[in-house]
């Protein structure tokens, strides 16, 4: 659409997609048929304690990340080949995360979610590290990529998982909601990071820059894992 529209067309057809998956989120049936808890604990909001402010962390720096490597892929694609590929590329990690999400979801894993957080952020560590080396041509970038959606999707399917561990079950709503608020939040310094050192550095320093700190941030979990534990629920 870029190409053949122009950049207002393609911002304007995804505002209306989006627009159109959220009456039909509206419609569901599990949508409609919700309602919020009203004890106390869902009144006084959300209480995760310790393991909560760690995994709302964790998703913060997660964010950081991702929001660095939506600017390094279309720079790439710009010094590679044409916008154009942006989107292709982008398209190969979301590929990954839906074929990720759906393995997950077909078998039944025994690792606890905490484990497969850590795993999960040290695959993504060395996917974006792999996507930084093949970035000096287009082709290698496309299967990097797909790998970078691999290991990105369990990271998320791990967090969601460790919410109903870590706060009541009446506080989830909000529990969710704070985790995804605080990942956007990440993109968006993520983004600015990204372009200033996109502009400065190149794309390929700027994926391996990514790649560290998902390294420094998986450290980080590892040494705060315990916090991530399950605990009995109130």
């Amino acid at each position: 659409m870029l190409v053949a529209a122009g950049p207002g067309e393609a911002v304007l057809a995804g505002g209306l997609l989006a627009c159109g998956a959220a009456v039909l989120f509206s419609w569901a049936r599990a949508s409609r048929s919700w309602r919020p808890s009203l004890d106390r604990a869902g009144r006084d909001g959300v209480r995760g304690g310790t393991g909560l402010v760690v995994l709302l962390s964790i998703m913060a720096g997660a964010g950081v990340s991702a929001g660095v490597v939506a600017v390094a892929v279309p720079a790439a694609a710009l010094s590679l080949g044409s916008a154009a590929d942006s989107g292709a590329l982008l398209a190969m990690s979301a590929a990954g995360e839906i074929v990720s999400g759906l393995a997950l979801g077909a078998i039944s894993w025994r690792w606890s979610q905490a484990r497969l957080m850590l795993v999960a952020l040290a695959g993504s560590a060395v996917a974006i590290g792999l996507a930084a080396w093949a970035a000096d041509s287009l082709a290698p970038l496309f299967p990097a990529l797909f790998l970078v959606g691999i290991c990105g999707g369990p990271s998320a399917i791990a967090a969601s998982a460790l919410l109903d561990t870590l706060v009541p079950r009446s506080a989830l709503t909000r529990a969710y909601t704070l985790m995804v608020s605080v990942w956007l939040l990440g993109c968006a310094v993520g983004n600015t990071v990204g372009g200033a050192a996109t502009g400065w550095l190149g794309h390929r320093p700027t994926l391996a820059l990514s790649a560290c700190w998902l390294a420094a941030l998986l450290v980080a979990a590892v040494l705060l894992r315990r916090a991530l534990e399950p605990h009995p629920q109130e």
